[in-house]
């Protein structure tokens, strides 16, 4: 709930939202504050077909919700129950690239700060942290 309601109702234009295994508690939250801002805003959906914490049916609902506002979100199912499946995760960072192509985000800061994240882990910049770490340290038990 916390995606759809905070994202939708931002003031500012925001990049995109990722929502699994959400739902929308009450479709008045959103229509009569949906923001001018993120009418257009990407939506990345999925819902696991067995989750026993958030039923399929509400996921579907919240669905339609944003269908019926005139958002056209991504939505997939999996078969899992209230987790995440790695399937989820590659399709949720491929909708995440997608995001700035997409989005309505005024500033070309704003539609760069997706593309500007780490997606993978980074030896280089890793070893450079841990070097500067251990540098750090030395310098405490000198002084």
């Amino acid at each position: 709930a916390v995606a759809y309601l905070s994202g939708l109702t931002h003031p500012a234009p925001l990049a995109g939202i990722i929502a699994l295994s959400t739902y929308i508690p009450s479709a008045g939250l959103i229509s009569g504050e949906l923001a001018e801002a993120n009418r257009q805003i990407p939506i990345f959906a999925a819902h696991g077909t067995d989750d026993d914490v958030v039923s399929l049916a509400l996921g579907e609902e919240a669905l339609a919700v944003l269908q019926a506002l005139g958002l056209d979100p991504e939505w997939r199912t999996y078969g899992m129950p209230h987790s995440v499946c790695m399937d989820e995760v590659a399709a949720s960072e491929t909708g995440c690239d997608g995001f700035a192509a997409k989005s309505a985000v005024g500033s070309p800061r704003q539609a760069g700060l997706l593309a500007s994240l780490p997606r993978r882990p980074d030896p280089i910049r890793d070893r450079r942290r841990g070097r500067d770490a251990a540098r750090r340290h030395q310098l405490l038990v000198d002084h």
